[in-house]
């Protein structure tokens, strides 16, 4: 039909590099792309001779186009892992520092990232579907696949948080799961619950206790009056608030 015709492979690495922010994002979607390189190289008539052994040689190298090009994406690859193992030193001192400052940690995950990078050393989990979507179950389905293929601890995956975004598409929307929740992220609602509901999700994981104290305020600096004072307490203090 005098059409160009993509394999899903492509199609996957096309909404990938739609998605890719990060600089480790980035190195990851151009370390997926080496075999479909590979692939088309060995495939590209211009590459070999007439019998079709890449026969063809570079003046004076000692290689065919072939040999060289594929030794170019080896160095590439190498190249590339280099870059995504100092990434990974450099994540592993920023997570120690989250670590010593008793941080909890949420991973985000969707239809077009469940699979990128395992978030084991996080303590809630939050899938966010696109509710709108014509197969929003199939995506789910996919993301719970792919979830369940990395082999996370069970109490991970069973903190998971499941928000259905885009209600405002789909007119008197509402969940039939139990416990999701139902947001618009362009209009702003049901954004209160989701905190409410990651905050005990927090709590729940880490084994963080919410505490409000009332005291009395009593004395010549803090003037009378009645005030308390909130935090998380548990292994160590998440925060605090005085009224």
């Amino acid at each position: 039909w005098g059409v160009q015709v993509f394999d899903r492979f492509t199609i996957v690495l096309h909404i990938f590099r739609c998605h890719a922010r990060t600089k480790e994002a980035r190195l990851q979607l151009a370390l997926a792309e080496l075999p479909l390189l590979r692939a088309n190289l060995k495939k590209d008539p211009s590459q070999l001779d007439q019998q079709g052994r890449g026969s063809r040689y570079i003046m004076g190298s000692g290689e065919t186009f072939l040999q060289e090009r594929q030794r170019l994406l080896k160095d590439r690859e190498a190249r590339i892992r280099k870059a995504l193992r100092k990434l990974a030193v450099k994540r592993r001192l920023l997570r120690g520092q989250r670590q010593r400052r008793e941080l909890p940690t949420v991973a985000v995950v969707g239809y077009t990232n469940s699979g990128t990078r395992p978030p084991s050393l996080q303590d809630v989990i939050v899938h966010v579907r696109d509710v709108s979507h014509p197969e929003t179950e199939l995506q789910k389905a996919s993301v719970l696949s792919a979830l369940h293929g990395l082999r996370l601890p069970a109490p991970l995956l069973g903190s998971l948080v499941e928000v259905h975004n885009k209600v405002d598409l789909v007119p008197g929307y509402r969940p039939a799961e139990p416990g999701a929740l139902a947001v618009s992220a362009l209009l702003g609602q049901g954004l209160q619950d989701l905190r409410r509901a990651l905050e005990a999700a927090v709590l729940k994981a880490t084994g963080r206790r919410l505490l409000t104290l009332r005291i009395p305020l009593h004395g010549a600096q803090l003037r009378s009056g009645r005030g308390g004072a909130q935090w998380a307490s548990g292994p160590g203090l998440a925060g605090a608030q005085l009224s």
